[in-house]
């Protein structure tokens, strides 16, 4: 994980959705940060949006973390999980 933070610009890390809430658990967030352990397997409407925290220490990144509804489909939710 440490090589994807080092890139700098915009990632987009596409996954099995299961699978997500594990690969953002070995992100460090912003203290505080919350998001879902797990990921709802009847959820395909979502994007999951890391910020890097511009109040970040030098050479410690930290990362907000967002729920985005994509609101593309008919029947999609206007809610994070």
């Amino acid at each position: 994980m440490e090589n994807i933070l080092q890139q700098g610009g915009v990632i987009l890390i596409c996954w099995q959705h299961e699978l997500i809430p594990d690969i953002v658990g070995h992100i460090p967030l912003t203290q505080g940060t919350t998001y879902p352990k797990t990921w709802d397997p009847d959820r395909f409407d979502l994007v999951w949006v890391l910020d890097l925290n511009a109040g970040s220490a030098p050479g410690l990144p930290q990362y907000d973390f967002a729920q985005v509804p994509q609101n593309l489909l008919s029947g999609d939710l206007n809610a994070p999980m």
